[in-house]
């Protein structure tokens, strides 16, 4: 009787632990089930292939089980089945009404007008802020009343339209003046500078230049033999290393002392300096207001044989 009663037992609890275990299995599909469907995106020609099978088998949950589709979703294409047909033989979407039409076409019409002449024929910089203030102009000729043209709008406007901040590669100078107006000032400049040295001599008109020189100039290019991997050439390690020169002549052609400024050194080299050079230093290499003051008294008031009928003061005061 005893083993009766522990057999039933044990057959009572093996029996519900199969239960168990298959309530378990069916919870790790639906869960697997969920975890493999994926958003996807349908065309118009599978939705109307999803409805036809509807009709076919009556039945909206075979359909769904099928395409790995929510019965939810294939309910919504069958409302809209006819809609969905019209729009087969016209686009090619992928859905239908995407996107909210904008608000203020004729603004946003104008608007793009007016930034293509910007961008592609004056090439302007333009940013949210004049393309908003540009939108407001619009709107107030149009007399459109309520338009806000929020920075938003602005941002909207630009996904319709495709447009996007970028960095600028390349800056190009633009001149609006025209060539005759280019002309006209070459011309009243000349005349300016003839008026204003009339009573001047070639030898009292002066120009003056401060330019770089580099102690090791090496040329780009050289002549070598054909054919070659590569071209080689052996350099000082200089070539970043320059000395500044400050040059000064007049209208008669006449140089007047050159004075030499090297960089980074506190003294000048003991070395036999030429008479026409004045050697300076400073410690970037370029020209200060005491170096200056230095180049007016030792090369531009120096006494030589073309200033000797001329009192070299006056020259200091130009």
């Amino acid at each position: 009787m005893k083993s009766k009663y522990f057999k039933c037992i044990f057959i009572l609890g093996f029996n519900i632990l199969l239960i168990k275990m298959s309530d378990s299995e069916i919870e790790n599909e639906r869960s697997s089930n969920s975890t493999k469907r994926e958003r996807k995106c349908y065309t118009i020609a599978d939705k109307i292939e999803a409805i036809k099978k509807v009709k076919v088998t009556n039945n909206l949950s075979e359909v769904s089980r099928q395409l790995n589709v929510d019965r939810k979703t294939i309910r919504g294409w069958v409302q809209i089945e006819s809609e969905l047909v019209n729009m087969q033989n016209k686009k090619k979407r992928r859905r239908i009404g995407g996107g909210r039409k904008p608000f203020f076409p004729q603004i946003e019409e104008q608007l793009y007008e007016w930034f293509k002449s910007e961008r592609l024929d004056k090439k302007c910089v333009v940013n949210y802020r004049r393309l908003r203030e540009k939108a407001l102009e619009i709107a107030k000729t149009l007399k459109i009343e309520n338009f806000i043209g929020s920075h938003y709008w602005i941002y909207l406007f630009c996904r319709r339209h495709k447009l996007c901040t970028r960095k600028i590669t390349y800056v190009e100078q633009y001149d609006n003046k025209t060539p005759e107006e280019k002309r006209q000032v070459a011309i009243d400049h000349l005349a300016a500078v003839e008026i204003l040295t009339s009573d001047l001599t070639s030898d009292t008109i002066f120009n003056m230049d401060e330019t770089p020189v580099f102690i090791d100039m090496i040329s780009s290019s050289t002549i070598s033999f054909k054919g070659e991997s590569t071209t080689e050439t052996n350099t000082t390690g200089y070539g970043k290393t320059r000395f500044t020169v400050i040059l000064l002549t007049n209208s008669s052609g006449v140089v007047f002392k050159t004075m030499v400024i090297l960089k980074g050194l506190k003294k000048c080299p003991k070395c036999v300096i030429p008479k026409d050079i004045v050697l300076k230093t400073s410690k970037g290499g370029s020209v200060n207001t005491h170096l200056m003051l230095q180049w007016i008294d030792e090369c531009l008031l120096r006494r030589s044989p073309f200033l000797a009928v001329k009192n070299s003061f006056a020259y200091g005061q130009l």
